[in-house]
């Protein structure tokens, strides 16, 4: 990851008349990895239903729109590791994935986790506990935590 993120040293660049700025799309591959091997791995990334919801649960969206909205407002999430939309080999694999914290909920629910009073969801045989949560006139911030 680039420190600070470019976007918001270009962002703080653009509109000043001594300077002119210009920019061009391209691929970015910032991505989520989840550990299922080895020891250290925490229990429940074994289950496909958990990654599912975990994924369900990331607003991409907002994430991409906050790191590099400030230069292009229309951007997207990619759909895909391996390729990007020109490509002929590009398939959209990611967009069954989409931000949905009810079927995230529902997927966790179903498979005995149970929804705390402040937003969590609570896997009592692991301990892992969840939470989606958003800063005031924000989307962008989604975390989780183990307790």
């Amino acid at each position: 990851m680039v420190a600070p993120q470019v976007s918001s040293v270009l962002s703080r660049l653009q509109g000043r008349p001594d300077i002119v700025t210009d920019w061009a799309s391209g691929g970015a591959y910032e991505h989520l990895d989840f550990n299922v091997g080895g020891a250290a791995a925490m229990p429940l990334l074994h289950e496909a239903w958990f990654r599912r919801a975990v994924a369900h649960a990331i607003d991409r969206q907002a994430i991409v729109t906050a790191v590099f909205g400030s230069i292009d407002p229309e951007i997207t999430p990619l759909q895909s590791l391996l390729y990007l939309p020109p490509q002929w080999q590009y398939q959209p694999h990611f967009a069954a994935y989409g931000h949905d914290l009810a079927k995230a909920t529902a997927l966790m629910t179903s498979h005995g986790c149970a929804e705390g009073g402040d937003g969590s969801t609570r896997a009592a045989a692991s301990g892992l506990r969840s939470r989606s949560r958003t800063r005031p006139g924000t989307r962008a911030d989604r975390r989780s935590s183990s307790g």
